[in-house]
């Protein structure tokens, strides 16, 4: 079991009113299901003057890439010192692609998961709750001790798969390592992505993938190659002719918002 973590609580010292923004933060059950893709549409989706989208992959984060962006800064340019960083250094770290949304951008190497400390994750979430409403991350796939730290700051988790068994069986594991280090009081939502059909036609059934989860999956994203072209092109899905499916993101993220008994919602092609 990795080590107990202490659970930063958010707002600033000294800050009158300061905001206590929410955390969503995006895990996968295994390279290569698409969960970077659906955190940056989702902040698309949600775009706003108080949205942030921390790219915490810092290994193989390509948010920045999927958006077109140049990379400004990333959260190895903050780890230094991590009692420095306040809502002005973190604000400028950010880049506003699209003038979307704020993104801290992957770094542009490929860098050692212990170049990253807990320290460091606890103070930027801890500064980012304090300047903007809602703050989405995209973590490694790897399990690691800050990763741990970014999940206990959170309010949700979404776990993105696919829908292969291969890929449900990985997530299933995903979902009882969340037990064992004690994170099974955060709301997990489980989203199965690039769904083949409008009833999950040419693959699995959503029961049978249900049953090799051992749990519901509380939504479905469609196999859309409107998604892959919005990403190629650098651009949100409302601005690559796929509108009405950038409505369902947004949908789907005011489910996950409010963090009760999560609602199905079928994203049909």
């Amino acid at each position: 079991m990795l080590p107990e973590l202490v659970v930063t609580e958010g707002a600033v010292s000294n800050v009158e009113d300061a905001m206590l923004g929410k955390v969503i933060t995006f895990i996968k059950s295994g390279g290569g299901v698409g969960a970077t893709t659906l955190a940056v549409q989702a902040a698309c989706s949600l775009r706003g003057a108080n949205l942030a989208l921390l790219d915490l992959d810092i290994q193989y984060g390509s948010a920045a890439f999927q958006m077109d962006a140049e990379s400004n800064a990333s959260i190895l340019d903050l780890v230094a010192n991590p009692d420095r960083i306040d809502g002005a250094l973190l604000r400028g770290a950010m880049v506003r692609p699209h003038d979307a949304f704020d993104l801290l951008a992957a770094p542009e190497g490929i860098y050692p998961i212990e170049d990253v400390s807990v320290a460091a994750v606890n103070k930027v979430i801890e500064i980012a709750r304090s300047v903007y409403a809602t703050i989405l991350i995209d973590l490694p796939m790897i399990w690691n001790e800050w990763g741990h730290a970014a999940l206990r700051n959170s309010d949700q988790i979404v776990l993105v798969t696919g829908m292969t068994i291969p890929a449900l069986r990985q997530a299933r594991r995903q979902i009882e390592m969340t037990h064992r280090e004690q994170l099974g009081n955060i709301p997990l939502f489980v989203v199965a992505n690039r769904v083949n059909g409008g009833f999950l036609r040419n693959g699995l059934s959503q029961k049978a993938g249900e049953k090799a989860l051992g749990r519901a999956i509380d939504f479905t994203i469609p196999n859309n190659p409107l998604i892959a072209t919005a990403a190629d092109a650098g651009l949100p899905l409302g601005d690559a002719k796929g509108g009405a499916l950038a409505k369902r993101f947004a949908r789907m993220m005011k489910e996950i918002f409010a963090a009760g008994e999560p609602a199905r919602l079928a994203m049909e092609a």
